[in-house]
């Protein structure tokens, strides 16, 4: 009878040293098997093929999604190389898009290079043609306008003789015609009329194309 005691003490003594410090942590009951041994749960392994995935401190953790792809931008074909496309767009990666497309949509000239306050057209060539006035033998006022806008306005002596880049017309007034002198584009057009009478008078160009 001693000695069944002494069994059965041992085995609750057993029963106790076996529960888990975790069981005790979390207020939970220890699981007992019928013959007085602690059961030890077992956590379900990986499936096959699949590392666990473990945080910094060591512990089991949830596997992380993958980062976003990154986001697609519009580019456009730039024909002209001035930093400005046309056409339809394509979607490709920031930066790896093929030579040739660019960001800057908007093109207004695709077939000329050109600047950015002219949205890729070229600056327009100004075409004039010039025109020469010239004072000869007695002084002469002169007022004279090139397409539209006064240029000069003065008392002019002999041997006076000015040049200006006209676009469209010039026109020359003088009190004193007989002694005032025009040539346009190298052609002399003689002068503009009597001594001492007053004329004015236009002269149209035409530039080159």
């Amino acid at each position: 009878m001693f000695a069944g005691l002494l069994a059965g003490l041992a085995a609750c003594l057993l029963g106790i040293v076996g529960i888990s410090g975790a069981e005790l942590a979390i207020g939970k009951e220890p699981s007992i098997s019928p013959n007085g041994a602690q059961v030890i749960p077992i956590s379900p392994s990986p499936a096959m093929g699949e590392e666990p995935s473990i945080s910094p401190n060591g512990t089991q953790g949830i596997p992380s999604s993958p980062p976003p792809p990154p986001p697609l931008i519009s580019y456009y074909y730039d024909s002209d190389g001035d930093g400005f496309g046309s056409g339809d767009p394509v979607k490709y990666e920031r930066g790896s898009q093929p030579f040739g497309w660019v960001e800057q949509s908007g093109d207004k000239c695709p077939d000329r290079p050109g600047s950015v306050e002219l949205q890729g057209c070229p600056e327009p060539i100004i075409r004039t043609v010039p025109v020469t006035v010239r004072v000869l033998d007695t002084p002469a006022g002169l007022t004279i306008s090139a397409d539209g806008v006064v240029v000069l306005d003065r008392f002019a002596q002999p041997g006076f003789s000015q040049t200006f880049d006209v676009q469209r017309v010039l026109t020359v007034s003088t009190g004193n015609a007989g002694s005032v002198e025009v040539e346009v584009g190298g052609q002399n057009l003689g002068r503009l009329g009597r001594n001492g009478l007053g004329a004015t008078r236009d002269f149209p160009v035409q530039p080159p194309s």
